[in-house]
């Protein structure tokens, strides 16, 4: 999931100290209940999410409607692709789906690359549910999972 929409109305704040903006406050707790009520064979077990505050304020208004734990990742602030796919390649194998609550471009270019898709620039509040046939997070690679659901605040694109 990318963070929601930010605010840009205080320009002396630090890029990681941006809140989210009203739209983003609303459309946080509205993608998880359209979560909650998605048909699907998979559950989520966390949510791991980056500090800044636009993530953060994404990631518990998110855990807040789905009672999910959340783990908070430093390094996840405007991270790579390739460190995003580091740190799925961490998680623990007691835990069967996990969200990451990152930043673009690097959410973007990570969840197209992962589900061998050409996703573009997804918009603030996207979420990408990949499918990956592997037992260990450790064994994940981009192109080897599938994109089995992508849902943006304006609605299901898949």
């Amino acid at each position: 999931m990318r963070h929601a929409k930010s605010s840009w109305d205080d320009m002396s704040l630090d890029d990681f100290d941006r809140p989210l903006n009203d739209r983003g406050r609303a459309a946080a707790p509205n993608m998880a209940q359209r979560y909650l009520q998605l048909e699907r064979d998979w559950k989520l077990d966390r949510i791991v999410s980056s500090m800044a505050r636009r993530a953060a304020e994404t990631a518990n208004l998110f855990a807040t409607e789905t009672e999910l734990e959340i783990t908070w990742n430093k390094d996840l602030y405007l991270a790579s692709p390739g460190l995003l796919l580091q740190t799925a390649r961490e998680f623990d194998d007691g835990d069967s789906a996990v969200m990451l609550v990152a930043h673009n471009p690097g959410i973007s270019d990570c969840a197209g690359r992962l589900s061998g898709e050409e996703l573009g620039d997804l918009p603030t509040a996207f979420m990408a549910a990949i499918r990956f046939p592997v037992e260990h997070w450790s064994e994940l690679a981009f192109g080897g999972g599938s994109l089995v659901h992508l849902d943006t605040p304006n609605g299901v694109a898949r």
